[in-house]
């Protein structure tokens, strides 16, 4: 193996991780004399529709082959989600909820690799990742909605209407469940990403902004490296903490 760019051997560096001479993600192989083959599984692609429609309401759409979900802001303020398909199950959207998060930071000046799910027992860490230095950042994943999926599993579709602080406190949920299983040294270590893919409602900025104005000051004190908030594309994805100034950290 070695790099399309540069040339430099990467039979040592695991596929998925860019060049250590030039960063870059390509790679060439040479076989000599024989056959090779290989095997992969591709997880099913996700598409995300944003509308904005005549009346004033705007709708986002996110589905993939065994499900939909769709948001829809009502002209009250208020969101209705629905859910149909099939309910996620255990860990499967880990890996693209760790990707659009290192999109997002790679966006801002990071050069994280793509992410790894780390084997059993995990200690709380879902994936891992490194950037060109060795830093490693460890991540632990857990979803925003929690009630619509055993709705869902029973009946394929599920359907609720909230307002954005009803929204916010799913999130606020979400984080207190998982604050209470990790000590503070384990938070320190670890970034928290709130998987709000499947349920795009909670990513939209006037909740985001109701769940800062009312508990920013104490998810900043949780004291874990960064908690986000993980929407269906970088452009909805959030960083929860506080810096000293009260404002959004990037």
């Amino acid at each position: 193996m070695f790099c399309s760019e540069c040339e430099t051997n990467l039979d040592e560096v695991p596929v998925g991780d860019p060049c250590p001479q030039c960063g870059s993600d390509r790679r060439s192989a040479t076989v000599n004399a024989g056959s090779a083959s290989a095997t992969s599984t591709v997880p099913p692609v996700t598409t995300v529709g944003h509308s904005h429609l005549p009346d004033g309401s705007e709708v986002v759409e996110v589905g993939s082959t065994d499900f939909r979900s769709s948001s829809s802001r009502a002209s009250n303020g208020n969101d209705r989600q629905r859910f149909d398909g099939a309910p996620p199950r255990g860990e499967e959207d880990v890996l693209e909820t760790c990707e659009t998060l290192r999109e997002v930071l790679n966006l801002r000046g990071g050069t994280w690799s793509r992410f790894r799910l780390k084997p059993p027992p995990a200690d709380d860490v879902d994936a891992t990742a490194t950037d060109k230095d060795g830093q490693v950042l460890y991540v632990q994943v857990t979803r925003v909605e929690r009630r619509a999926w055993r709705q869902l599993a029973e009946d394929g579709a599920s359907e609720s209407q909230k307002s954005p602080d009803d929204l916010a406190e799913d999130i606020r949920g979400a984080i207190e469940a998982k604050a209470r299983k990790h000590s503070p040294s384990q938070r320190s270590q670890l970034v928290l990403a709130l998987d709000a893919r499947r349920s795009p409602g909670h990513a939209r900025q006037v909740v985001v902004n109701a769940f800062l104005a009312a508990n920013g000051p104490w998810v900043t004190g949780l004291g874990y490296r960064a908690a986000w908030l993980v929407g269906p594309t970088p452009d909805s994805t959030h960083k929860l903490c506080l810096d000293a100034e009260g404002g959004s950290q990037d």
